[in-house]
């Protein structure tokens, strides 16, 4: 079972399916690259500052075994031991970053796997959003020029209205 936070930009756009996009699942748990490749995983995630917190902390560990004269054997057991604190709170540097940066959360999700977290979310957060785009509702959109039903057949042209069109002085 894995559980994912979600979370929605600042400024989101009005239309629920352009907010869907830019949604963000953020996965709890252990992260097994984070811990493996700590500096590469924050640096591809962009976490800047707990990337420099990272290389502060091998530098003090560095320092502390010359400054105190610790056989350097042990150094990759510390650091090691560091990289799995990284792995093990991944996620919270993640979703740390995500609010520090004006995202807000928008739930949490738990399912079998990635994909579906995303369809249960999904089916429980969209039909409780907005439909704003005014071209899916006027008529001109692809979803709007198929027939309500396919067993009537095309619907009739309108040719007059507010959405009536003139192409060289003729209605359309």
């Amino acid at each position: 079972m894995k559980t994912f936070t979600v979370y929605e930009p600042p400024n989101s756009a009005a239309d629920r399916l352009d907010r869907a996009e830019s949604l963000v699942f953020v996965k709890e748990g252990f992260n097994w690259v984070a811990a493996a490749f700590t500096p590469f995983w924050l640096l591809v995630n962009q976490l800047w500052m707990a990337l420099i917190a990272f290389i502060g902390a091998v530098l003090l560990i560095r320092a502390g075994f010359w400054l105190f004269g610790i056989n350097p054997r042990a150094m990759p057991y510390l650091i090691g031991a560091l990289q799995l604190i990284v792995g093990l709170e991944a996620d919270t540097v993640k979703r740390w970053t995500l609010e520090r940066n004006g995202w807000q959360p928008a739930g949490s999700v738990n399912g079998r796997d990635a994909e579906e977290c995303e369809r249960r979310f999904f089916d429980n957060w969209l039909p409780r959003q907005p439909l704003i785009r005014p071209e899916n509702l006027s008529g001109t959109g692809a979803l709007a020029s198929q027939p309500s039903n396919p067993l009537s057949g095309p619907e009739p042209r309108r040719t007059s209205g507010w959405r009536s069109t003139r192409i060289f002085g003729r209605s359309s």
